[in-house]
């Protein structure tokens, strides 16, 4: 008679008869599971038929989430009790029943553990084209649920990874740590995004969105899988709970699943991770308990004294947590508030402005941290959305003001100005995003800067243009540099400083002629004496300075010169008084005579006056020296 393996194999073989390598192929692959002592183990056999006609048996087996594997080398015999599977030493190990693709086995020595029941293993494809079948499914971009569930079944129970050929085994289970990790975290994420742009405007929105939400927490065993599922999975749950209130719904209606699901759910948590953990029951739960009402937890607390499998701990942590919660609750309809508030602010730059980006009142959230779990969960990430549509508003407002900014209307810059630090100091935020408001608001001050530098400048050289030294106008224009740079950018400011000085300077020279043309006009000299010279020393010499420039200088000084002539012909003299208009009592008068020079000039100053003698020698000066002192040469001192 045929070995029942050999014989289930050329049935196998005849099924594939269509198939160009059917002929060719002599190895068959057979996956099940089988349960010793309440332990459910994975097992993959592999058959091969050599060249002799022998079907070779690798029976591989291994616990449920247990990383030790173990196999058999085993062959088939026909024993007194049917067929069997055989080890090296002759031991009957595995009993056979085919039926049809599947062959039904019992255990018959040397099994894993004692009370070993029956099991079945089923035709498949070899490990190797199951794992390949099942990394195509976790490479899955935004799995949905189907692929989730899929992906569930087949991790539940891999394949083994020493049924792969040799050379493939590391390679595969590295794969395989790597894909299952990365899959159920884009799994979440596909998740916790459906959910978030889900609408809530309507009861029906509402009603879909409650529905989602119960789906996706329906097997949560599918997120418990992940190191950080627990708390992945909660994050979710609070997120779509905060947005259901938000929406103004009534997630204790809504969202609550009622005891006997909560019961089945925490059942199914406990199974996957057994460690007491309250927020397991909130996730049973299917919400937070910032939104449990009375009543629910009333109702809740009688499941869970009923739920089979479940710790009394759960119920004992509610009644104790009880006050605590409701404080909570109060904090939370608090900052769900404030949260509502900001987010119904229109959205112009004014608002990110005003608001810092939507930074919540200090006074309302001075007993929590900005770091805290609590802020960031209702001004962090709900408010991102709100805060992108700011940053975008804004850097379209900054550009289009500062295309329309005039210096009349300071406020626009300081907003653009306001707007921009406030941009600037944004964290956490990429850094395309940051090159773009850097570009725009460096354009933007540069557009502000040079409008404020050529209408500053405008300003400034049109209130000069129309100014006479030491006129209200003149005032006017005095005070306009004063006032106006404060009022600027620091490029435009700077620029208006420099047109100011230079503006001022012209003024300044425009005062003194005036005051020159005056003071000559009243020094009572004549045209002939007005355009005569007198000698002024010199550190090395002399030289030659007009009257009416002496005139002029003394202005300067502060002093006025007058002139006064008698006498006619050879015979005339001038004489030349000057007044001091800072002088000590006394001495603001000094009287001075011009005498023919010698030299070049037509004048020599002197005196004849013992007063005005005195003075200069109390002052140690000469009067030689009065007109180089007057012109301001190097000779002037004592």
């Amino acid at each position: 008679m045929k070995n029942l393996l050999a014989t289930v194999c050329a049935a196998a073989l005849l099924v594939c008869s269509n198939s160009a390598h059917a002929e060719e192929s002599e190895d068959l692959y057979y996956t099940g599971s089988f349960v010793c002592s309440g332990q459910e183990y994975a097992t993959d056999w592999n058959i091969s038929k050599g060249l002799s006609g022998e079907v070779a048996t690798t029976v591989y087996y291994q616990q449920l989430d247990s990383n030790q594997v173990e196999w058999l080398e085993l062959t088939e015999r026909k024993g007194p009790n049917g067929h069997q599977l055989y080890d090296a030493n002759g031991n009957p190990r595995i009993g056979l029943i085919a039926d049809g693709q599947t062959i039904r086995a019992i255990w018959m020595a040397g099994s894993p553990m004692s009370d070993c029941s029956p099991f079945a293993v089923s035709r498949s494809q070899s490990a190797k084209d199951r794992f390949d079948e099942l990394f195509a499914l976790m490479e899955t971009p935004e799995p949905s649920d189907d692929i989730a569930a899929k992906v569930a079944d087949r991790t539940r129970l891999p394949p083994i990874i020493y049924a792969l050929p040799e050379l493939d085994r590391q390679s595969y289970m590295q794969r395989y740590s790597e894909l299952e990790e990365a899959f159920w975290t884009r799994y979440r994420e596909t998740v916790v995004k459906d959910i978030a742009s889900r609408p809530l405007a309507t009861d029906e929105d509402k009603k879909a969105f409650a529905e989602r939400l119960f789906t996706a927490l329906s097997d949560t065993s599918r997120f418990m899988r992940r190191r950080d599922g627990l708390e992945a999975t909660s994050t979710m749950m609070q997120q779509a709970a905060d947005r259901y209130a938000a929406s103004g719904g009534a997630p204790a209606e809504a969202l609550y699943v009622g005891k006997e699901i909560a019961c089945q759910r925490l059942q199914g948590i406990l199974k996957a991770d057994p460690y007491f953990n309250f927020a397991k029951l909130e996730l049973a739960v299917g919400l937070p308990s910032d939104y449990w009402t009375r009543a629910l937890a009333e109702n809740l607390l009688s499941g869970m004294r009923n739920c089979d499998e479940v710790s009394e701990d759960y119920a004992h942590q509610l009644l104790s947590k009880w006050p605590e919660i409701q404080e909570k609750q109060k904090l939370v309809l608090s900052l769900l508030k404030e949260q509502s508030r900001l987010l119904a602010l229109p959205v112009t730059m004014d608002t990110l402005v005003e608001t810092k980006n939507l930074q919540p009142d200090e006074m309302l959230v001075q007993s929590i941290s900005r770091h805290s779990s609590d802020y960031q969960r209702f001004f962090g990430v709900p408010l991102d959305a709100r805060r992108e549509e700011l940053l975008n508003v804004s850097l379209a407002s900054i550009g289009e003001r500062s295309a329309r900014y005039s210096i009349d209307q300071p406020e626009m810059a300081t907003a653009v100005s306001e707007a921009c630090e406030i941009l600037d100091d944004l964290s956490d935020m990429a850094g395309d995003r940051r090159d773009m408001i850097r570009q725009t608001c460096e354009s933007a001050n540069e557009t502000i800067a040079a409008k404020q530098s050529e209408q500053a400048v405008a300003q400034v050289n049109a209130a000069f243009a129309d100014a006479a030294p030491d006129t209200a106008a003149a005032e006017a224009a005095d005070k306009l540099c004063n006032t106006l740079p404060s009022t600027l950018s620091n490029r435009a400011a700077s620029k208006v400083y420099d047109v100011c000085s230079d503006a001022k300077k012209v003024m300044a020279e425009k005062k003194d002629a005036l005051k020159c043309e005056q003071a000559i006009a009243s020094s009572g000299a004549s045209s002939e004496l007005l355009e005569s010279s007198v000698s002024v020393r010199e550190s090395g010499g002399s030289s030659n300075a007009a009257v009416k420039d002496l005139i002029c200088n003394a202005t300067k000084m502060g002093a006025q010169l007058s002139f006064a002539t008698s006498g006619y012909l050879a015979w005339k003299t001038h004489s030349m008084d000057m007044k001091m208009e800072r002088a000590r009592e006394g001495e603001g008068l000094l009287h001075f005579v011009l005498t023919p020079s010698e030299g070049d000039a037509d004048w020599v100053v002197g005196t004849e006056d013992e007063n005005t003698k005195a003075i200069l020698a109390k002052q140690g000066a000469k009067v030689e020296i009065v007109t180089a002192c007057i012109m301001r040469t190097t000779a002037c001192h004592p």
